[in-house]
């Protein structure tokens, strides 16, 4: 999962995954550079290897129902059209630095969640 490294809610949405036990151990984050500041950006191989990509809400949705238990109940929202799910997040997304601030350099893993971060 691709993020923004030094928007506040982008980083606060990576701490409490980070925190959940229920967390797959393969979801990795990292960094895009140069990749529209907007949009977080899910990356996921299938058995053989192949990669598919997520962007927005279905990024943001993927990696919600993948934490299991009531979070599961994040599935209703692939009923409502992609157009006003990523709607709603675009609104989210310009507003972010206004709502929750922006930090001078992005976030670095500590120590203990290094392991969950591409190098």
């Amino acid at each position: 999962m691709y993020f923004d490294g030094v928007c506040n809610l982008c980083n606060g949405i990576v701490d409490f995954l980070i925190s959940r036990p229920s967390l797959p151990p393969e979801l990795k984050f990292g960094f895009l550079p140069d990749a529209d500041p907007e949009t977080v950006v899910l990356v996921e191989c299938d058995d053989s290897g192949v990669p598919t990509s997520y962007h927005r809400s279905d990024a943001v949705l993927r990696v919600l129902v993948s934490l299991g238990g009531m979070w599961t109940l994040f599935r209703v929202f692939f009923l409502v059209p992609r157009f006003l799910r990523d709607w709603v997040y675009r609104f989210v997304a310009r507003n972010r630095y206004g709502w929750f601030g922006k930090r001078d350099l992005c976030r670095l893993p500590t120590e203990s969640e290094k392991s969950r971060f591409l190098s």
